[in-house]
């Protein structure tokens, strides 16, 4: 290979004296930064903005044909749980542990009972087919 060979380029060689630094100011397209650490907001009007006189005074109709409904007498609000998530999550986690474990349990049971009763005649039948199966294996 040719070593004065230089590789076809789709950039021209760089000449630095015809090298532009990039301005300070941001290009157009770029998008604006806006500090949100302001303290004061511009007013809007529409549903985020509540005028002065309203600020202070509680909800009233929403609507001309709303007529405000008096709440019923001795109403009490929904009761909570008093169970928080956390406690509710571990309680799950250990009443699924318990199903697991009881289930476990029984099928040991099971295949105790099942051993008790048949035990002979399958320890019979390993014992007869164990010589045979130990020839293959060797």
């Amino acid at each position: 290979m040719d070593s004065n060979y230089n590789p076809p380029s789709a950039e021209p060689p760089f000449d630095p004296d015809k090298y532009t630094p990039p301005s300070a100011e941001p290009p157009a397209s770029e998008p604006q930064i806006i500090d949100v650490s302001a303290k004061e907001t511009p007013p809007t009007s529409g549903f985020d903005s509540v005028p002065e006189n309203l600020a202070g005074q509680p909800a009233g109709p929403q609507g001309p044909s709303a007529s405000p409904v008096p709440p019923a007498a001795g109403s009490t609000p929904p009761a909570k749980s008093g169970m928080s998530s956390t406690t509710r999550t571990v309680l799950i986690i250990v009443i699924v542990v318990l199903a697991i474990f009881c289930c476990c349990c029984l099928l040991f049971v099971i295949f105790g009972a099942w051993f008790y009763n048949n035990g002979d005649r399958i320890i019979n039948s390993i014992s007869t087919s164990l010589p045979a199966l130990l020839a293959r294996l060797a």
